[in-house]
């Protein structure tokens, strides 16, 4: 995995507190991919990090970030150029969150897997590094990596509340308050918000950490409540 990955990441959204002996450090390796969990005391919340071992180091590359807040980021390296033109990111946020916890470990057959703070799991394939499943997710891949195709991944059914940042070129596209967002209900219904009317925003502050505004989901369906035409929650 690049060392710009740690950079989308460390702007993840940072809303559930998590304890560090609730995160501890580990990695599930295999012969050229990996799972590592890492808690970040600044943020006080927990990452997984996917990656496959590239031995050409042309920089081409897709590997996915999860976070305990119920953050999903999938990652594009096009390159070993300038972050601006050869990374970008596409997030996700699932709802309701049942827990603020992130677990990894292997299925009966030995696959690693990943539980997220939504009840899901999902499952890698360790030869390609792919996603070989995500559980209550309905997904289509492209498995190009190319700056055209949004990221790659473009999920078509949540059995919850989607929210869907889009994709950004060069950053992670939470950083941008005016850029638009889309929340998804598991009916279908949709709503169209503004990145500042869901994330917090200090421009004074370099070290700012992009917190969600709602820290509880009954918080977030009053919002909601509000804001959009039909039900969402």
């Amino acid at each position: 995995m690049r060392g710009i990955h740690i950079i989308f990441f460390a702007a993840f959204l940072a809303t559930a507190v998590v304890k560090a002996e609730d995160c501890p450090d580990q990695v599930l390796a295999f012969d050229n991919f990996q799972l590592q969990q890492i808690w970040i005391e600044k943020t006080n919340t927990c990452y997984v990090l996917s990656g496959i071992f590239d031995p050409t180091g042309s920089g081409v590359e897709r590997s996915y970030t999860f976070s305990s807040n119920g953050t999903f980021m999938v990652f594009n390296g096009y390159g070993n150029g300038s972050p601006s033109s050869d990374t970008g990111a596409r997030v996700f946020r699932f709802f309701p969150r049942l827990n603020n916890r992130l677990e990894i470990f292997q299925d009966k057959d030995g696959k690693p897997v990943v539980r997220l703070p939504s009840g899901s799991d999902v499952t890698f394939d360790t030869r390609t590094g792919k996603i070989e499943s995500f559980t209550n997710v309905t997904f289509v891949e492209d498995f190009a990596i190319n700056r055209a195709n949004k990221g790659g991944i473009e999920i078509t059914h949540f059995n919850g509340l989607l929210l869907d940042f889009g994709f950004m070129m060069g950053n992670d596209p939470i950083t941008v308050s005016t850029r638009k967002a889309l929340f998804t209900s598991s009916g279908g219904n949709k709503c169209q918000v503004r990145n500042d009317d869901v994330i917090e925003y200090n421009p004074s502050d370099k070290n700012w950490d992009y917190p969600f505004r709602y820290d509880t989901d009954q918080k977030l369906k009053d919002f909601l409540d509000v804001k959009c035409p039909l039900p969402m929650m």
